[in-house]
């Protein structure tokens, strides 16, 4: 099985390997691209260039009479605190472009571990600390609705919440509440719990808020990313055909 992306979360590993079924995926292929779109995300809702554009295509600027149309709160991302979840190859391309930005970075600790390593904070001091909150982490047991109710309460700086990673690190209805009662300042996600979304997916339902911008798991698909993407593939099925070492996350012959 040659999987078209990073994230393992819809294959059974263990069915694979019990069944001498190989598994390779694609990495670091979109180390550039998810790191940026995250960004764009961020700048988006920091700025409201998403309420601004709109309000300009529909007239309201021309109708203003003023030529400066505020409607919208603009905040500036210098001096403001980013908390990354996940600090992997995403998290911190994500951290360096914030520190360009002249922001204050800090890095989460797993979530209710005991021991902190060196440059991190604890899960729930990142969550109370961040202006901004991104998601950068693997989907597994460990990290399914990573926020829910309790971590939302946390969150007292009412922080942008960015998730370009999985969907189902966020527990969707509990931030319907936390958006409801403003816990969540604004939300930038390309990634939902079920892709494609039905249309009563708990999520679509903030679509039309100006403070949420949903993309649809498009952070990985720059034109640049889609290329290295297939140049990896076609390595991985060519390496197979030959008999030799694939690029592997499953190998009958050694299990994991």
């Amino acid at each position: 099985i040659a999987v078209a992306a990073t994230g393992l979360d819809n294959i059974d590993l263990d069915a694979c390997a019990r069944h001498g079924v190989h598994v390779a995926n694609v990495r670091d292929y979109a180390n550039q691209s998810a790191p940026e779109h995250a960004f764009a995300l961020i700048l988006s809702l920091a700025r409201g260039l998403h309420v601004y554009r709109a309000q300009v295509a529909q007239g309201a600027w021309s109708a203003a009479g003023q030529f400066c149309f505020h409607t919208w709160p603009i905040t500036d991302l210098a001096g403001a605190t980013l908390g990354i979840i996940g600090t992997g190859s995403h998290g911190r391309a994500v951290a360096a472009i914030a520190q360009a930005f002249g922001m204050r970075v800090i890095h989460a600790e797993r979530k209710g571990a005991s021991d902190l390593r060196p440059g991190r904070l604890a899960f729930d001091q990142v969550l109370a600390q961040s202006d901004v909150l991104s998601l950068h982490c693997p989907l597994t047991p460990e990290t399914h609705h990573l926020l829910s109710d309790r971590e939302f309460d946390l969150m007292a700086r009412r922080p942008i919440l960015i998730n370009v990673a999985r969907g189902a690190l966020i527990d969707a209805p509990a931030l319907v509440r936390a958006m409801d009662r403003g816990a969540v300042s604004a939300v930038g996600l390309d990634v939902l719990s079920v892709e494609p979304p039905p249309p009563d997916h708990p999520l679509l339902a903030l679509a039309g808020r100006p403070n949420v911008v949903i993309t649809p798991h498009v952070a990985g698909h720059a034109r640049e990313t889609q290329a290295r993407e297939w140049l990896v593939k076609r390595e991985n099925l060519r390496r197979y055909c030959a008999g030799e070492p694939m690029l592997s996350v499953v190998d009958p012959a050694r299990g994991y």
